[in-house]
């Protein structure tokens, strides 16, 4: 099982379930198609639905040129797909060029463009940049040069439909494809389900429909369901226009979309203008890397048995159960939790640390990526203890001020405050207008588990004025103590957001239901979460794009 899920992570090959390609294709049809093509083959599962729907609506199949690099998936195809109508071509879909289709349709590969043998890699990013009239960032992914290519293979008037990483809706990377769509087609809609729609595939999806090439638009229709009945069934629970010009400027604007209308003019209006990004106020990184964690945080006993140099031992925070109950501040984590990191002075070794060093080596740590490229190659840099540290990895983020200055490991994120102190900034983090802001600016995993990464950290908009500490610093920490993430950021919303900064017990409700809402769709209760390793490294891939 492990072996078939990397190969589709390398290869990006994630199946269309075929009652989302009989979804897809209906809606294709809405007029009559000559020719059709399909850019990403696979399985066959839009062939399928393409003849199969043609028959229902009592139209003539069109002609299909199913495109496929992989020669065991057209073997595969060929043998359950028997019509005169499709011309299977072996190869990458990128390389082909020639007449236009009255529609495309498909699913594109997910994988990113740095996974890709150098040749192709070049290739995608040629044909992208021969479409935009510019360079696409290297950091995106294959998805979006096979969207370019495959528009400009339509005539005009052409439709296309594809199946799309929800990723598409903000990254940087993909600011670019949309204001070509919008300079390439007259109508633009965006489908997105609660329910998950690829069960294997890590990541959310959404569906693209974009009919009249060559035409322009600067909207976007979007339309959210619930789950596949209530989409093919067309009973939405909220269809909203959404700006082109928002999404090219890095607003997540399919994010506020889901918001009500009343929420979203409150915070467009009033409360706009108290509010400023976190990186005004911190500066963020992520915490150090060691580049092998059971080697740089040795246990006591390890400690003990080399006798290593105490000095050489720095306290620090490695991983998740360090903060977890231990309240507010660094220094409540109880003895039985505390960690330290190996950090020796080459100038400064004892007998015990050069035994340790010898035993890291005939271990193999010496030659991992991280240490290696280190000189030396024991020696952990950026170890400076940050001011506040943040998780990483969460359903809600825990913000923890680092009273005792303990060095912070790459499981967390770091803040060295800019304005104001530790307390303030805390104070300001904890209440639900901020709980709202990471809704709306950080990115999750397909899971619905939260990624703090720098950039969206320094995204999130917290309140200009600081509140004044005392009582609710006492009230964070007696719930981060107790676990309860919910009551600890609910600590600020009487005293911070309604006494403070004048907001109605309304607007407060109207905030706490706008998290709830776009929590419910960043983690809906009835999905199971995706294991986290195989996810991570594509996630922090996101802090470049």
């Amino acid at each position: 099982m492990n072996s078939i899920r990397s190969e589709q992570r390398k290869t990006g090959a994630y199946y269309t379930p075929s009652a989302i390609a009989e979804y897809m294709t209906e809606r294709l049809f809405a007029r009559r198609i000559d020719s059709v093509l399909e850019p990403s083959a696979g399985d066959g599962a839009f062939l399928k639905a393409v003849l199969s729907v043609a028959e229902r609506f009592g139209y003539r199949a069109p002609c299909i040129t199913a495109v496929e690099l992989s020669s065991h998936a057209i073997q595969r195809a060929t043998a359950e797909i028997a019509s005169p109508k499709i011309n299977f071509v072996h190869s990458d879909f990128l390389l082909q060029s020639g007449s236009d289709f009255g529609a495309v349709i498909g699913n594109p590969p997910f994988v990113r463009l740095r996974h890709l043998p150098v040749v192709e890699r070049r290739r995608a990013l040629s044909v992208a940049a021969d479409t935009l009239g510019h360079e696409m960032d290297p950091s995106g992914s294959v998805w979006m040069p096979f969207v370019l290519h495959a528009s400009r293979r339509l005539r005009k008037g052409g439709s296309l439909a594809m199946v799309l990483p929800l990723d598409a809706t903000y990254v940087r990377y993909a600011r670019p494809l949309w204001r070509f769509l919008s300079e390439s087609f007259s109508d633009l809609r965006v489908v997105r389900v609660r329910q998950r729609l690829f069960p294997d595939l890590s990541q959310d999806v959404v569906l693209l429909f974009a009919d009249g090439a060559k035409g322009q638009t600067t909207t976007i229709r979007f339309e959210a369901f619930a789950d596949l009945s209530t989409l093919k069934s067309e009973r939405s629970e909220l269809r909203r226009d959404v700006n082109v010009a928002d999404i090219v400027r890095g607003e997540r604007a399919f994010l506020s979309a889901l918001l009500e209308p009343e929420l979203q003019q409150l915070l467009e209006g009033p409360i706009a203008k108290r509010l400023v990004v976190a990186g005004q106020l911190a500066r963020f990184r992520i915490g150090y890397v060691a580049g092998d964690k059971d080697f740089f945080h040795p246990t006591r006993d390890i400690v003990r048995q080399y006798n290593i140099k105490r000095k050489h031992m720095i306290p620090t925070i490695a991983s998740a159960r360090n903060l977890s109950r231990s309240g507010l501040f660094t220094s409540g984590i109880c003895a039985a939790k505390r960690e330290w990191l190996f950090l020796p002075t080459a100038d400064t070794l004892s007998v015990g640390d050069r035994e340790y060093i010898k035993f890291g080596e005939r271990s193999g740590v010496a030659a991992a990526y991280k240490c290696r490229v280190r000189s030396p190659w024991y020696t952990v840099p950026y170890v400076t203890p940050p001011d506040i540290v943040m998780s990483v990895f969460s359903d809600r983020p825990l913000v923890a001020i680092n009273d005792s200055r303990k060095a912070v490991s790459n499981s967390f994120l770091c803040g060295t405050v800019l304005q104001g102190t530790p307390e303030a900034f805390v104070c300001r983090w904890y209440n639900s207008l901020t709980l709202l802001q990471c809704e709306l600016n950080v990115h999750s995993l397909g899971g619905g588990v939260f990624v703090l990464v720098p950039r969206e950290a320094a995204a999130v908009k917290l309140l200009a004025s600081a509140p004044a500490p005392g009582r609710l610093l006492k009230r964070i920490d007696s719930a981060l103590k107790n676990a309860n993430l919910v009551e600890a950021y609910e600590s600020g919303d009487h005293s911070v957001l309604h006494d403070r900064e004048g907001l109605s017990s309304n607007d407060i409700e109207l905030i706490q239901r706008g998290v709830a809402t776009l929590r419910m769709w960043r983690n809906p209760s009835d999905r199971t979460e995706s294991p986290l390793i195989e996810q991570v490294d594509e996630q922090f891939a996101l802090l470049e794009a």
